[in-house]
């Protein structure tokens, strides 16, 4: 099993898989409800093979990603996926990932596109 890291955001400390690290093409892939990152694991061995950086991050609520202060509110607002995934895309300079999601993933994804369309690849 490959070993959670994490990236500190505004609002939460997100636990996430990865492959890949040097590479300089990078995919954020999310995972549904009630699935996991390690979900994606066949997926992001596949895109590291063929040359990215691939990121695949615990969604607030699951694994161990977590809120950095206990007080914050929790939000059932469909856009706080999206604008965590904004926020996860900054943390560390992603430069127009290629985003690919299933369920809430999938529902992260739209939103964090329509939210800041300039911050994610173009699909082919």
């Amino acid at each position: 099993m490959t070993p959670y890291r994490t990236i500190r955001t505004p609002r939460l400390e997100i636990a996430y898989l990865e492959w890949n690290p040097g590479a300089a093409r990078s995919a954020v892939l999310l995972h549904g409800w009630p699935d996991s990152p390690a979900g994606w694991r066949p997926v992001a061995q596949r895109l590291a093979a063929e040359g990215y950086r691939v990121l695949c991050p615990a969604l607030r609520g699951f694994g161990p990603t977590r809120f950095l202060d206990p007080a914050t509110p929790r939000s059932g607002e469909l856009a706080a996926p999206g604008r965590d995934l904004l926020d996860f895309i900054n943390a560390p300079g992603l430069a127009k990932p290629l985003l690919a999601g299933h369920d809430l993933g999938a529902a992260a994804d739209a939103t964090a596109g329509r939210l800041a369309p300039a911050q994610a690849a173009p699909q082919p």
